[in-house]
């Protein structure tokens, strides 16, 4: 009977998961940004979802406890995240800025795992981490949130579940692309957002109290921690996101990343010399 050597199969060369081609990386760019063009009504819950979840990572992780997430009109904005235990100081400054930048940051993190084929853990991890909002928005009265975690909770499921690899080489990047380019829109839509309430509370009789709704955001806060003007750190978050949308789009196309500017390796010589050891050990016996 003939035998095999351990030996070869050390040296048997395994399938490398490799970046998705460039016609794919692209395509799905465009496709992203389609959907951010046309159906931003609706992708920027998404988008708010993982604005949020950044308020409560960032929290999390910082040594402060999330007591709730609340997503539409209940939150008096998109959304809003509430603290059980809050922090202070710098931490306090990091917790705020993370939410108009937390969806470009998530979008870094999946485009550096799609860099190494990594699409599969790209899927499961956004449905892990939005089932721990899914969590937090359930512990307040907040249909329409639990809906919108929902929905897209169970879109990424079906891709990771179902799809075949190609199909979720496709999901995930779209899914990484949305998150970049929506990171960078969800900036310059509060821009917009918040000259027009600006604009309001100057017309308004009742200036006061319409400034008072019109100033509560990120920018208000960290104005409030830092006693750094609000147009400036509302030009920080356009700088952070597009700054991200660069570097994500670099690290998906290999401009950066781990495997940039990586030569295709060539067979290795230990392999081939382990294949014609093996056949002669495998010709050798009876």
């Amino acid at each position: 009977m003939t035998s095999i050597p351990y030996g070869l199969l050390a040296h048997a060369p395994q399938p490398a998961l490799e970046r998705a081609p460039t016609v794919l990386v692209v395509g799905t760019g465009f496709l992203a940004l389609l959907l951010v063009a046309a159906f931003w009504s609706t992708v920027r819950w998404a988008i708010t979802i993982a604005h949020e979840g950044g308020h409560a990572l960032f929290l999390s992780v910082l040594g402060g406890t999330v007591a709730s997430i609340t997503l539409g009109k209940p939150a008096g904005a998109a959304g809003l995240t509430t603290s059980k235990k809050g922090v202070s100081g710098g931490s306090h400054v990091l917790v705020a800025v993370a939410g108009y930048t937390g969806p470009s940051l998530f979008g870094v993190l999946a485009a550096i795992l799609l860099s190494v084929g990594r699409s599969a853990p790209v899927l499961w991890i956004s449905v892990f981490l939005l089932a721990m909002v899914l969590l937090q928005v359930l512990a307040t009265w907040n249909p329409f949130g639990v809906f919108a975690v929902l929905t897209t909770g169970t879109i990424l499921v079906l891709f990771a579940r179902y799809g075949s690899p190609l199909t979720r080489t496709i999901a995930a990047h779209t899914w990484t692309w949305l998150l970049l380019i929506g990171g960078f829109w969800h900036v310059v839509g509060f821009r917009r957002m918040r000259r027009a309430a600006i604009q309001a509370a100057r017309k308004s009789k009742n200036k006061d109290k319409d400034k008072d709704k019109e100033l509560k955001s990120d920018a208000r806060v960290l104005r409030d921690l830092t006693h750094i003007p609000e147009p400036l750190w509302v030009f920080v978050f356009l700088v952070a996101t597009l700054a991200a949308l660069i570097f994500g789009g670099g690290v998906l196309l290999g401009s950066f990343g781990p495997q940039a500017d990586r030569p295709s390796s060539p067979a290795s010589p230990s392999v081939g010399a382990a294949q014609v050891c093996a056949g002669e050990e495998v010709a050798s016996r009876p």
